[in-house]
């Protein structure tokens, strides 16, 4: 997982690593993609 100040940032990153995979997502998204990774970690659970 990568986390990246904006889309900018995260195109940089992508054209110098062209052999990841993965998506970019909005920071909600990631809290929801989050939160099933990660369960109740993120809650304080």
């Amino acid at each position: 997982m990568n986390f990246f100040r904006s889309e900018g940032h995260l195109r940089a990153w992508w054209e110098n690593n062209q052999h990841e995979h993965g998506a970019g997502m909005t920071l909600p998204e990631a809290f929801k993609v989050g939160r099933r990774v990660f369960g109740g970690l993120l809650d304080g659970r």
